[in-house]
């Protein structure tokens, strides 16, 4: 099933997707786990698999499946709506929906995964990987359908290194860690099969499976755009700033992607200070050639990123001023 869904986006069109995803029997599935690391900074990820004792496969398999159903439940209950995936869009509660044509970063993970089909097992002295993990991935499959797969955010926060002051209950005594324990939370961030992506956590699918060497690509561009366009003080300390930080390479695609750029580098200084000053921003504006340039300063960064992706808003129902953390554009 593989309807054409770029230029719709109600409940509609998407519930017959979201019920191929519920029809998978999951019980039946064989399960394999890997973990993905990006140790060539975004220019293919590696993998390593975690072996699983048939028991624990089973645990697995068996909180996937509540997954599963609980968001089944709560589709057909109209407790959850249904959305084509907006990258403006903020965590809410909602599934979000998109192909993987759309996504190529995310496409990439399954590119990079099948390359190697059999990934040497992980090892808890591959410190390296482990410093780069970026995510989980549940294979599941069988015989007669082509693999579903469920990802979870997952970095080196989630394995328990030996420690002094780490201990564990062990036949109601306390001992010593002896090797690092790899923990996961029973939750699932996005599911993708066939052409198909379900979105359970809007800002973790940005800044950790969207956030691949397409989406850098084009926060590259944008900073080009910027410079080009000269509204910044030291611009290269601006620059080099958004580049070590997934996050704001994260915005910068945004800020692409809104088209806000030309619009905000056309206006006046008046205009532009005004601005600042209704919403209390710690941005300096300096006269530049007879225009204006945005003062660089990295404590205040994410406020200058905010004001070029439009992210300041006034109620028209209280007129409060906001500053807004995720919005879904209304056509």
């Amino acid at each position: 099933m593989n309807p054409d869904l770029q230029n719709k986006n109600n409940s509609d069109t998407l519930a017959p997707i979201f019920q191929n995803f519920a029809d998978f029997d999951l019980q039946k599935c064989d399960i394999a786990l890997y973990l993905g690391a990006d140790l060539q900074n975004n220019n293919g990820l590696s993998f390593a698999e975690v072996p699983l004792s048939r028991k624990l496969a089973g645990q697995f398999r068996s909180f996937i499946s509540d997954f599963q159903h609980e968001k089944m439940t709560q589709v057909q209950n109209n407790n959850v709506p249904l959305q084509q995936f907006d990258f403006e869009a903020g965590s809410d509660g909602e599934i979000e929906y998109e192909t993987c044509e759309q996504a190529p970063d995310v496409a990439q993970i399954l590119i990079d995964l099948q390359k190697s089909p059999h990934p040497e097992a992980f090892t808890a002295s591959d410190t390296d990987f482990i410093r780069k993990l970026k995510f989980a991935i549940f294979c599941c499959a069988t015989p007669n359908q082509k693999p579903i797969y469920f990802l979870q955010k997952y970095s080196t926060r989630n394995i328990m290194k030996k420690k002094l002051s780490l201990y564990r209950l062990l036949n109601d005594e306390y001992d010593l860690l002896q090797s690092p324990i790899l923990q996961f939370d029973e939750v699932i961030h996005t599911v993708i099969w066939e052409n198909h992506i379900l979105i359970f956590d809007h800002s973790v699918y940005m800044n950790v499976f969207r956030n691949g060497i397409h989406t850098r690509s084009i926060a590259q561009q944008t900073l080009e755009n910027i410079k080009e366009l000269d509204i910044f003080e030291q611009f290269d300390e601006f620059a080099n700033s958004c580049q070590k930080d997934s996050r704001r390479l994260t915005k910068l695609y945004t800020i692409s992607k809104k088209n806000r750029l030309d619009t905000i580098s056309s206006l006046d200084s008046q205009t532009i200070q005004t601005i600042i000053r209704k919403y209390q921003l710690n941005i300096c504006v300096v006269a530049h050639n007879g225009r204006w340039r945005l003062q660089y300063q990295n404590k205040w960064i994410w406020q200058t990123l905010k004001l070029l992706a439009d992210d300041y808003a006034i109620s028209e129902i209280s007129g409060n001023r906001y500053e807004l953390y995720g919005k879904r554009n209304i056509p």
